[in-house]
């Protein structure tokens, strides 16, 4: 039995840009530049994942423009708006020493400061400009948590394992 393929959620098409074909995209993660390695790209579609062919990508301030095979103009690309991009995640760049993908941590176990298990970690959110962890609790119920500093006092990727700060516990 083979294991399914993880999806990683890249950002999204906001809207068409110029009279080309263009898009431009908003990343989930602004500070990489793994989309000038990415030659295919997958559109979320109906729960399924339709793989597209990138012509083009570069930066544009805060965001991408992509110029994707098959988009020749506005009008065309025009149908793309909002859609959620993703890879699969073998297909990303392993992650630079000292740095992880957030995807990876889903399912790690959840300790409070005592080392008491809270749960498991599910998903990640993004809110606003944070990451907040969905952990399903060990009780029942779901707790999501703010992935920073100061409700996370560790995280071993090796071991699976979040262990959360006091002030964490206010929202558990």
């Amino acid at each position: 039995m083979s294991v399914p393929e993880k999806w990683v959620y890249l950002g999204k098409i906001l809207r068409e840009w110029g009279i080309r074909g263009q898009v431009r995209f908003i990343s989930y993660n602004p500070e990489s530049d793994f989309l000038l390695r990415l030659k295919k790209l997958y559109l979320e579609v109906g729960g399924e994942f339709r793989p597209i062919q990138v012509r083009e990508a570069k930066r544009h301030g805060r965001y991408w423009l992509l110029h994707l095979e098959g988009y020749e103009n506005p009008e065309t690309a025009q149908g793309l708006r909002q859609a959620q991009v993703a890879a699969p995640r073998s297909e990303i760049p392993k992650p630079k020493k000292g740095e992880i993908y957030l995807c990876d941590l889903e399912g790690a176990l959840v300790k409070n400061s005592e080392g008491v298990e809270v749960g498991t970690l599910q998903r990640f959110l993004t809110v606003g400009e944070s990451e907040v962890m969905v952990i399903r609790k060990g009780k029942g119920g779901e707790a999501m948590v703010p992935y920073r500093k100061e409700f996370v006092e560790s995280t071993s990727l090796e071991n699976g394992v979040v262990v959360l700060r006091d002030s964490a516990n206010q929202l558990l």
